[in-house]
């Protein structure tokens, strides 16, 4: 995803966020669509009803600042969600992760890398709202007991403020794995080789 993600960045920067978004919103709607269509078909009219009757989410999502996700975290925080501080960004901004789920398969996401992609972030606040509210639902128990889920909803705090790609010290955090020049990157690196997820 990344590297296809980067040539469609490459070609046209108006392109990748539109790319991204359709890419979040294919995978938020597949994994609500995995229980309900157990239960009965639904239709692209019936999915989109049942996520704005469920979605945490109310600003455009190249509005939610580093202010806003922490609104968005208290209430999922309220909600059961587990929630925990990772790291802090170059201008001191808490870096959050959020989980869901038991099972042995060890799924890790992240969005705002660049901090003018910001689609992602309310899809997955969305996603974790939808899942933590549905817990009760068999399709969901199943997903909770096959399934951990671990996500860092903002990379990118600094870069997000100033909706820019790089971060504040002017650097790409998606370039910066091999120098871990930045304590974004760093977390990221870190995140993974301590949990060392399956996807």
């Amino acid at each position: 995803m990344t590297r296809a993600k980067d040539v469609l960045c490459s070609r046209s920067k108006r392109r990748a966020p539109l790319s991204m978004k359709l890419w979040m919103t294919g995978f938020v709607a597949l994994i609500i669509s995995l229980g309900s269509a157990a239960t009965s078909a639904q239709s692209p009219r019936e999915l989109l009803k049942e996520w704005q009757a469920n979605r945490l989410t109310n600003l455009d999502p190249a509005l939610v600042k580093h202010a806003d996700l922490q609104k968005y975290l208290d209430e999922l925080r309220a909600r059961g969600v587990s929630i925990k501080e990772v790291g802090r960004s170059v201008a001191d901004r808490s870096i959050h992760q959020l989980e869901f789920g038991r099972g042995p398969l060890k799924v890790f996401m992240w969005s705002q890398m660049h901090g003018d992609e910001p689609t992602a972030t309310s899809a997955l606040i969305d996603l974790f709202a939808y899942l933590q509210k549905n817990r009760g639902k068999p399709w969901v128990k199943a997903i909770e007991e096959k399934i951990t889920l671990r996500a860092v909803p903002m990379l990118n705090p600094d870069g997000t403020e100033l909706f820019q790609r790089r971060n504040l010290q002017a650097i790409d955090i998606n370039r910066d794995a091999r120098t871990l020049a930045t304590p974004e990157g760093q977390l990221l690196k870190r995140l993974r080789d301590e949990w060392r997820p399956d996807i």
